[in-house]
């Protein structure tokens, strides 16, 4: 039975736009605000209850299909299958839904994900079964729409033929693969007259053979399954009338190695780094951005990850913030730190529960101008926030700086800091369904500032009132630990950040560049 209240009224709230409700609105010169609010609402509440209605199966466990399962179940779908032969610790894989631990050595790790699943979304079913793709399995769970998520090209094989099989007719299917650095996704929605899409082309390309056997990535893995969501979201409901999922058969590439990121072509001629564990970042805000960002630094073997947060855990944070799951009263920095040493317990991981910073940074004329925004309240100072101060960052020396803030005094704060100590820097931002990140190379780029103009920003996005799904968190923050691998070690630092990285569902290309904004000549940065 469907539920008559969702546990995250936010994702109703960010599912709650419609181009062609707002147009009919504005055409017919209604005033009333609140009606349109209240129209709007209904349709988001309606979608949120199609996604309840939704069946999914997921086949595979490495670190795509953690990834997928877990922005599938923070969009509110009701009914998740996860199919798979693998054991915990028993193959090379970024595994963070089932981690392994000593005392489970060899138990399957479908029913951890389940576990972990259930505990981000409790509304929804989720059903495991420790096995290959069994189609047996599949009729009986009866899903709406399968997804392969391994680099097994015998395994999406049987899975295409199970969908095209005489038992279901059509069954739509996603099928995708991953490495350190690049990933693809390829769907197949419907007949073409009257004939499946596999039968109308050349089938290879639903394989993947070229990522047979390799280790599955964390960003890559997290940005395509930010895509995958999308994409199975647009199935089932569109925004607008050119809201649509990539058409049947057309493959979509991220390529860390590719000058535009998107695409086959890996033309930059240098690889990412590797080896991280004498690297050390700070993750300034570990909401939904921070989350993905300390999870896949962590992941990637970074040596020191501190996080800074003032925050406490809500139920609410769950469908957004995957680290949090059991968490909630607890302020976020000390949950997402327990969270990561779980994972890594060799990690140096210090939590700060503060709030940038000392105003004595700023300049004179923004110290005045926002001196408010740069104190403790009573009420922090009873919590035990603390103010942040650059000698405590200055101390910690660190090689790169993640801002995942969500109000702009933040920002500008952490930009003026980086400039001034010539910190690397990466800026990131989400909305209900869009984001992008900035960066900042000491000698290469501008600061953050001259290329947003943060001042100009809303005093606070504030995911109550605009609040954001776990799509483009997973996109953007996952795009931000990608770029900053590149920050710290390529050659041609330059050619690698050609502008503002933004995530737009709406854009053919998904993720793309465009050039910084503007630039203070008078800045020193």
């Amino acid at each position: 039975m469907a539920p008559t209240h969702f546990r995250d009224d936010r994702n109703v709230r960010a599912w709650s736009y419609d181009q062609r409700i707002i147009e009919d609105y504005r055409k017919s010169n209604h005033t009333d605000r609140a009606g349109l609010e209240d129209k709007l609402h209904k349709v988001g509440a309606e979608r949120q209850q199609q996604l309840y209605n939704t069946s999914i199966l997921v086949v595979g466990s490495s670190t795509l299909a953690q990834m997928i399962l877990s922005c599938l179940a923070g969009m509110g779908v009701g009914r998740l299958g996860v199919m798979d032969p693998a054991k915990a610790g028993e193959s090379a894989s970024f595994d963070f839904l089932s981690p392994p631990k000593p005392d489970q050595a060899h138990v399957p790790k479908v029913r951890a994900i389940g576990r972990a699943l259930h505990a981000l979304n409790g509304q929804a079913i989720i059903v495991d079964r420790y096995a290959p793709f069994n189609p047996g399995f599949a009729y009986e769970f009866s899903p709406d729409l399968i997804i392969d998520a391994t680099n097994n090209p015998q395994s999406k094989q049987d899975v295409m033929a199970y969908c095209t099989g005489r038992s279901v007719g059509h069954l739509p299917f996603i099928s995708a693969a991953s490495d350190f650095s690049k990933g693809c996704v390829v769907s197949s929605w419907e007949k073409r007259d009257g004939r499946s899409t596999f039968a109308t082309q050349d089938s290879s390309v639903f394989l993947h053979e070229e990522y047979t056997g390799n280790i599955q990535g964390v960003f890559s893995s997290s940005i395509l399954a930010g895509i995958i969501a999308e994409e199975v979201r647009k199935w089932l409901f569109s925004y607008a009338p050119d809201d649509k999922p990539f058409p049947s058969g057309r493959p979509w590439v991220y390529n860390t190695s590719g000058k535009i990121r998107t695409g086959l072509a890996s033309v930059l001629q240098e690889e990412p780094i590797r080896d991280y564990h004498n690297r050390r970042a700070l993750v300034a805000g570990v909401g939904a951005l921070g989350n993905f960002v300390a999870l896949e630094l962590a992941l990637l073997g970074f040596g020191t990850i501190d996080l800074l947060d003032m925050d406490v855990a809500e139920d609410t944070n769950l469908a957004r913030q995957i680290l949090l799951r059991e968490k909630v009263g607890q302020p976020k920095v000390y949950a997402v730190a327990e969270r990561l040493k779980e994972l890594r317990p060799v990690l140096d991981v210090q939590p700060i529960y503060g709030k940038a910073g000392e105003p004595s940074l700023l300049p004179e004329r923004l110290r005045h101008q926002y001196a408010t925004h740069f104190t403790l309240s009573e009420e922090e100072q009873a919590r035990g926030v603390v103010l942040l101060a650059p000698a405590q960052l200055t101390a910690r020396n660190y090689d790169i700086i993640f801002g995942c803030f969500d109000n702009k005094y933040a920002r500008i704060w952490m930009n003026t800091f980086v400039a001034a100590y010539k910190v690397p820097y990466v800026d990131g931002g989400t909305g209900p369904h869009t984001g992008q990140a900035a960066f900042y190379v000491p000698g290469f780029t501008h600061c953050v500032d001259c290329q947003l103009n943060l001042e100009s920003f809303p005093e606070r996005h504030s995911c109550q009132v605009d609040p954001s799904t776990i799509i483009p968190n997973s996109i953007i923050g996952s795009a931000m630990v990608a770029e900053s691998l590149w920050m710290l070690h390529a050659r041609k630092k330059q050619e690698m950040f050609p502008g503002i990285l933004h995530y737009a569902p709406f854009e053919e290309a998904r993720l793309y560049f465009s050039k910084s904004g503007r630039c203070r000549s008078n800045h020193h940065c």
